[in-house]
């Protein structure tokens, strides 16, 4: 349970998702906001970014093949 929740965490817990957020609704990952939504429209995820359901995300996703750009 302590690996998985270290999985989706950030670094510096708490304060690392309130960065993320902000990163993403004040930050220059603002300007990802129509490309986000056009591909999955997620976008709470990113401003809303929380570690420990991240954690679930990546253990019950099924991935297939290799995704460009990143691990998940």
């Amino acid at each position: 349970a302590c690996l998985a929740h270290d999985m989706g965490n950030p670094p510096f817990g708490h304060s690392g998702e309130q960065a993320i957020g902000a990163y993403f609704s004040e930050g220059n990952g603002a300007k990802l906001r129509d490309a986000v939504l056009k591909e999955n429209g997620r976008w709470n995820d990113f401003e809303r970014f929380e570690g420990n359901a991240n954690a679930i995300r990546l253990l019950a996703h099924q991935f297939k093949g290799r995704r460009p750009g990143g691990f998940a």
